[in-house]
Order: structure tokens, then C-alpha cells, then sequence
């Protein structure tokens, strides 16, 4: 089957007048000379031409028709519009339409009640008129014993717009049966009805008007409506930001279609929303109203809490800062002579610590943790059981003598084979208060040649786990470990509270009592935190939030 496309703008009908089914006979008086006959002979042979001839698109103008057909329709699908629909007994049909879709439109092919149209391209102009000879139609939409009469038939638009996106404009319409497909006067036509275009409706739903968020990722959600073009896309509005964010549609929504957009506020502020949906035709348009909404992330009342007092925070994310309200030194990496150690020290154990070796061990060192990304809570630092392998602080303002504090850590050891230091202070003997693992027991509180112990508390390896010493300034320091109180021994020696300044270390033993090579840490630490007050079980409890742990920042 084929189809072509004819323009009113040739003026042909308005120029020619109404042309019968057969060649018509004419009457001409003596005083007629013969170039006005042969003027009449040539309108009858360009009018039969334009009959079987290729029709190109029209532009604009009132609407064309083919057929002598009274009674004209005027069907449409909001975009397409249809004003004649004839078909003979000779499978030839008619089809006058107008695009309404307010864009230019490349017809690509016409089906008729499942027949498909063989065509080459034809553009159609914006809210511009087209008449369609249909050939070959053969049994589709027949008129076989329905002539003079009207049957409904099922007529689809293949077509692409002028942005590339093809569409598919179906419509149920009327189609007068005739015998046969004749030329008429333009004047018996009527102009296409052009359907008002009404643009989407845009409704808000989530978050509401002045509510407050408490995560960055927020889901945006709105419905939408379009009955008469397709939306293409919505895109969220943030602070009149059109580009933050959107969804694509492409397709008609003919009731209330709810969609949701993800998107992430950059910090905590007040921000207003909106959302602004781009039909097919028109402009884009939106609810016509923001909303109004806070990101505030409230502070819990225990991390408020908890920094009173607090007098060293290491939370070991990125770097080895002290994040208290003190005025602390950061912790750092302390560069240490390599000769500090000879009597300790072998060739294999030298160079491992990265110091020279000539006979002994010289040269400087400042060998630190690894930092990696995943820890506890945000990153961590890895320690690899290293002489030197460990994070040096600055003692100022922590608790000294038998003043009251609390010590808490979050270790994961590779092994139980050593005593690991883990974090601590004082240089003295007995003057330290350092926590340490597998020191007698899994869990020990050293002061330098006396040791308390959390009698019957284990440490897990390849895991993480929360140690906390509380002490109140009297009696003996109280061990939690993994939330779970243990009652204190005495591992060694006769351990009593009362520490000095210096040898703040995470990691490994501070110098003044010694360094132990197998002392060092092997495995990770994160979230160390030291308070200048005793800590009640709630307190406990939340910093250990069921094996979650919490962050104080």
C-alpha cells in the first residue's frame, strides 16, 4: 500500500474548482476561440494528475479533501487531528489531518485497520495541514456493501519529531464509503479543529512544607499528569537549581502518575524545592509553589554529654588529630635515634624499623601506622607490631595522680601471641596508666611493673572490640569490654593510680618505662578517647551501641 502527501498552498482546488468522476463534456459558443479550449482541455489533464500523482505535505491553511463526502468529521487524538476520512470500493482512500503538537513532525508510514502504508518520508510543519492518498488499501477499512454509508476505523500516525523521539498517534475515527474518489471545490471543506493543548500538572507530596531532614539523601516525591502531550522529563529544583537532579518520562500520563527523584543536600542549611516537568509541546512548567525544608542533623544528647570532659579524642579517620575541646598537640609519628635500642637490637630488627645498620643500629626513625579507609567507624590506623610503630601525643591536660577518667578503644588484634599496647600514659614506675592486651589476662591496665587484669574477659582476634577503663578517684579502675563489666585483679605487683605527664602513645609502651619490640600493636585501632571524669554504665552502654560503636564528632 502507499501514500502520498498534497499541499493546499498550490492553490490547486481554490484555482480549478470541483472536478467530476468522468471527463467532462463542454459546451462553447461560435465567438469561443480555440485557445480557450484547449485551456479547458488542460485543466481536465493536470486535475486527472493530481488524482494518481505524488501529493507533497502541506504547510498550512484550511483543511483539504479528496471526496465529494458532505457531513465532515472532526476527530482527534490531541496531537493529530483528523477532518476527512473517505475510502472507495477500489481500496483507494483520503485522509485530511492537521498536526497539532505544536513541533514539526517526519511522517514515516500510516496504518489502516493493520495494513501498513509504504512511504518515503514526508515532513509535516508545526499546527500544519496534510491530505494523505491512500492506494492499495485492498480489505482494510473496506467499503465493500457499505457504500454511501460510514464505518469506524482504526487509523495510526508513525511519526518522529523535530527532537528525534518517535511517536505513535492512534485514533478511532469515521470513514465515509464512496464508490469511487473524486475531486471537489475547496470550499465544501471544513477547517480542523485544533485542540487546546493543556500543560502537565505538576503536584508535590514529600518532604513537606517546612520539614525538617535529618539525612542529606533526600527522595523528592510528586506526581504528574498530562493528557494531551507527552512529558518528556522532570527535573528537581534545589534553591532554583534546574540542574540538580532528574527523571525521564517520555510518555503520555493520562491520570496522576507519582514519581520520586534522589538527591543528596550538600550540608546542613535550608533549602527550598521544586519540581519543573518539559512536555512535548509547550513550555515546562511547574506546581507553581516550593517548599521549604531544613537539613539539621540534631546532635544526640549523649554525644553532647559525653564531650564534657572530654580531654583526648583520636577518632583515626584520616589523620592522627586530637578532635577534643583541648588545645592538645595532634598525635603524630616520633622520629626516635635508631641507637636508642642497641642493646636491643639485631641487624634483621634494625633495618625492619628503617634504620641503618653498621655494626649497631643507626641512623633516625619515624616509622608510623598504616591509615586505612575502613575501620570501626570511618577509617582506622593499622599498626604492624614495629619498634617505633606507633602514634605519639602530647600529655597535657589529661588526668594525672589518682584523679578520676575513663579510657576507651576500639582494637581488632591479628593474634594473642604478644602483649600489645594499646593506649596510654606516665613514665614512671608505677606511675603509668596504659591499657594493654594479653598481659596475663586478654584485657590489663599496666602502671609500670604492676598490672590490674579484667578477670575472665576475652578478646576476639579478626574482630573488633570495644575496651573501656573507668576509674571514679578511689578504689580500683573498672573494666568494660564488648559493653560487659568484669570484676579487677591483680596480674603483678602491687598497681595503685597514681600518674605522671609524658608518654602518651596509641599503639605501643610509652619510653620511660621501657620499649618492648613485641609490645607493639599488630592490628587496628580506632575511636581512642581519654575523659578527665568517670563514666556510668549509660555512658558505656551508648559508646558501645551493641557492638556498633558511636562516633563523638
Amino acid at each position: 500500500m502507499e501514500f502520498n502527501s498534497f499541499s493546499r498552498a498550490q492553490g490547486l482546488f481554490g484555482m480549478f474548482g470541483q472536478a467530476p468522476k468522468m471527463a467532462p463534456s463542454f459546451s462553447c459558443s461560435r465567438g469561443q476561440g480555440t485557445i480557450e479550449y484547449l485551456v479547458i482541455i488542460a485543466i481536465v489533464v493536470v486535475l486527472s494528475l493530481v488524482v494518481v500523482g505524488i501529493i507533497s505535505s502541506m504547510g498550512g491553511g484550511s483543511a483539504s479533501t479528496i471526496s465529494s463526502a458532505t457531513g465532515k468529521i472532526s476527530q482527534t487524538s490531541g496531537s493529530i487531528s483528523i477532518t476527512e476520512a473517505v475510502i472507495d470500493s477500489n481500496g483507494r482512500g483520503f485522509i485530511s489531518a492537521g498536526n497539532n503538537t505544536g513541533a514539526g513532525l517526519t511522517i514515516t508510514g500510516i496504518n489502516v485497520e493493520g495494513v501498513e502504508v509504504d512511504s518515503t518520508d514526508i515532513s509535516w510543519s508545526s499546527f500544519g495541514e496534510s491530505g494523505f492518498l491512500l492506494e492499495n488499501l485492498g480489505d482494510a477499512c473496506s467499503c465493500d456493501g457499505f457504500v454511501g454509508q460510514t464505518k469506524t476505523c482504526e487509523i495510526i500516525f508513525y511519526g518522529r519529531s523535530e527532537f528525534g523521539i518517535d511517536h505513535n498517534y492512534k485514533i478511532i475515527t469515521t470513514v465515509t464509503c464512496l464508490d469511487e474518489l473524486s475531486l471537489v471545490d475547496e470550499s465544501n471543506v471544513i477547517s480542523p479543529v485544533v485542540p487546546i493543548i493543556n500543560s502537565p500538572v505538576v503536584t508535590l507530596f514529600s518532604p513537606l512544607d517546612d520539614a525538617i531532614i535529618q539525612s542529606g539523601v533526600v527522595d523528592f516525591n510528586f506526581s504528574v499528569r498530562s493528557v494531551d502531550t507527552n512529558v518528556l522529563d522532570c527535573n528537581l529544583k534545589i534553591n532554583s537549581n534546574l540542574d540538580a537532579n532528574h527523571i525521564l518520562i517520555n510518555s503520555l500520563l493520562l491520570s496522576d502518575t507519582n514519581f520520586s527523584i534522589r538527591y543528596t543536600l550538600p550540608l546542613e542549611a535550608d533549602y527550598n524545592w521544586n519540581v519543573t516537568c518539559y512536555p512535548l509541546i509547550g513550555s515546562g512548567v511547574n506546581s507553581g509553589f516550593d517548599r521549604n525544608i531544613s537539613y539539621f542533623v540534631p546532635i544526640d544528647p549523649y554525644v553532647v554529654w559525653l564531650r564534657n570532659g572530654l580531654v583526648g579524642y583520636w577518632p583515626l579517620d584520616i589523620n592522627m588529630g586530637d578532635y577534643s575541646s583541648s588545645n592538645r598537640t595532634s598525635g603524630q609519628c616520633q622520629s626516635v635515634a635508631c641507637n636508642t635500642w642497641n642493646a636491643q637490637m639485631d641487624q634483621t630488627t634494625c633495618q625492619r624499623i628503617g634504620c641503618t645498620w653498621s655494626g649497631s643500629c643507626i641512623g633516625m626513625t619515624n616509622i608510623c601506622p598504616d591509615n586505612n579507609s575502613v575501620g570501626k567507624i570511618g577509617g582506622n590506623y593499622d599498626f604492624n607490631n614495629l619498634l617505633m610503630d606507633h602514634i605519639f601525643f602530647d600529655t597535657t591536660g589529661l588526668p594525672m595522680g589518682n584523679s578520676p577518667r575513663a579510657m576507651s578503644i576500639w582494637v581488632y588484634p591479628r593474634d594473642k601471641s604478644n602483649r600489645y599496647y594499646i593506649l596510654g600514659y606516665g613514665v614512671s614506675n608505677q606511675r603509668e596508666y596504659r591499657l594493654s592486651l594479653n598481659e596475663w589476662t586478654d584485657v590489663a591496665l599496666d602502671a609500670c611493673y604492676a598490672v590490674w587484669g579484667a578477670q575472665g574477659a576475652v578478646i576476639d582476634v579478626n574482630r573488633w572490640n570495644h575496651v573501656l577503663v573507668t576509674y571514679s578517684g578511689s578504689g580500683s579502675p573498672q573494666f568494660y569490654v564488648n559493653g560487659v563489666h568484669y570484676a579487677t585483679i591483680v596480674n603483678y605487683g602491687s598497681p595503685s593510680v597514681n600518674t605522671d605527664a609524658g608518654g602518651g602513645t596509641i599503639g605501643a609502651r610509652g619510653a620511660g618505662c621501657g620499649w618492648w619490640d613485641d609490645a607493639s600493636m599488630r592490628g587496628g585501632i580506632d575511636e581512642a578517647a581519654i575523659w578527665n571524669r568517670d563514666l556510668n554504665t549509660d555512658e558505656i552502654s551508648w559508646l558501645y551501641n551493641s557492638g556498633n560503636g558511636r562516633s563523638l564528632t
